[in-house]
């Protein structure tokens, strides 16, 4: 606030009528602006609460974000611990194979599953996955299916969608 002067400058201090109205003027519009003042210090008051308000509201968006993440989480182990175990116990050319999400943090596709097609849909199809399909998977998992042969790749890829990495 600002502070209001007690008297007046010397140059002011006139004995005429005019210069006396010239005076008072002045001191109504210390007045205004001494009122204005004073609104625009609860303005900013409101403004401070608002923001603080706001910064709350971000922590808490934080907050949740990070426990949908933890949901997130438990969710894609939950679904691929369910599609190992479905994988590890198929044991006819029939029995289907559920595919697995991917795994990897950071990845733009972590949480989704392989492009329609890629993963095979039975035992029998993966017994025979072709080695462009092992490396379609590889690259959506980004992982390596180790191995020389298509044989010992396809071996790592049972390894991978029955025990994981």
């Amino acid at each position: 606030m600002w502070p209001l002067p007690l008297a007046l400058p010397q140059a002011f201090n006139c004995t005429g009528s005019g210069q006396r109205a010239s005076v008072l003027q002045m001191q109504a519009l210390v007045q205004q602006i001494d009122t204005l003042v004073q609104r625009i210090d609860r303005v900013v008051d409101r403004v401070d609460t608002v923001v603080g308000r706001v910064d709350t509201l971000q922590l808490a968006k934080q907050q949740q974000g990070q426990r949908l993440d933890l949901v997130l989480d438990m969710s894609l182990d939950a679904h691929n611990t369910a599609a190992r175990l479905q994988s590890s116990l198929a044991n006819a050319a029939a029995d289907r194979l559920k595919p697995l999400r991917n795994e990897q943090p950071g990845s733009p596709a972590y949480g989704q599953l392989p492009p329609q097609g890629a993963f095979p849909a039975t035992l029998a199809e993966r017994v025979r996955i072709s080695n462009a399909r092992l490396k379609q998977l590889a690259a959506f998992y980004g992982l390596h299916f180790a191995g020389v042969t298509v044989e010992q790749r396809r071996q790592a890829f049972e390894v991978f969608i029955t025990h994981g990495v």
